[in-house]
């Protein structure tokens, strides 16, 4: 009778020898390594994708409020309203914001010096905008951008010794952390960019509207990060579900003649 060793581990039992020559690829020792034996994995087990972490309106409006400068506040409403990166918002010129049409037209600059990264080359798209968003826009610029700063970044420093310079990644970095510590909520600049595109895809706008938005290069990605509903969703359509499912109960039907 055959006894399996089980003092084996379990990842050690879910291997077996293949010779180099049976390898899904060749380096350039091919020639020399294609007898020797290697161990291949029999079972390939796939790490489920999580869904990205997003952020709640009411919280985001919290977060708003706890902002103490209005430099601030646009940052925020800009990233829950735009699904810009950090990046992109970082390398945002005045000239950039269409007032009249409502529109913030993103574009590569190149090198920047508070290099700010606009990440891809499909990273460059002009975006629709809210009134709101645009009305903050340009309070913010009437009460910062004086004749004082000498740079067409819209997002500068505001304090210290290179104040009116462009706000750079550090400056966010803080901004955050004093939120978290004013607010209690866990927040990064990356959630906002998943809460927007999570709610445009609840709202019925298909992926390859998203990905034009996004300023991805193919539409998987995005259907890869936001087509997994979550449990409210699901929980809603199978009560839409439930009502069409529904059996009438003949034995009751009879039972009251």
């Amino acid at each position: 009778m055959k006894v399996d060793d089980y003092s084996i581990q379990l990842s050690q039992r879910f291997k077996k020898q293949i010779p180099g020559s049976r390898r899904g690829f060749k380096d350039f020792l091919y020639h020399i390594n294609k007898n020797r034996d290697y161990d291949a994995k029999i079972l390939k087990v796939k790490v489920p994708k999580k869904r990205p972490k997003t952020i709640s309106k009411e919280k985001i409006a919290i977060l708003i409020d706890a902002c103490s400068n209005l430099r601030d506040k646009f940052l925020i409403q800009l990233l829950w309203e735009s699904g810009f990166r950090i990046g992109e918002c970082l390398s945002l010129w005045l000239e950039d914001f269409i007032i009249d049409a409502r529109k913030i037209d993103l574009k590569d600059r190149g090198e920047l010096p508070n290099l700010a990264d606009i990440k891809t080359v499909c990273s460059p798209r002009r975006i629709d905008v809210s009134d709101d968003l645009m009305n903050l826009y340009m309070d913010y610029v009437a009460e910062y951008h004086t004749d004082e700063v000498d740079t067409n970044h819209v997002f500068i420093k505001l304090s210290g010794k290179d104040k009116y310079q462009p706000m750079e990644y550090p400056d966010v970095a803080s901004l955050f952390k004093r939120l978290r510590e004013k607010t209690g909520i866990y927040v990064t600049h990356h959630m906002f960019r998943h809460s927007h595109f999570d709610t445009l895809r609840k709202q019925g706008w298909g992926f390859e509207k998203i990905k034009q938005r996004g300023g991805w290069s193919n539409v998987q990605t995005p259907m890869q990060i936001y087509s997994h509903p979550d449990e409210e969703e699901m929980r809603k359509d199978w009560e839409q579900a439930e009502k069409r499912m529904k059996l009438k109960n003949k034995t009751k039907e009879n039972d009251k003649k």
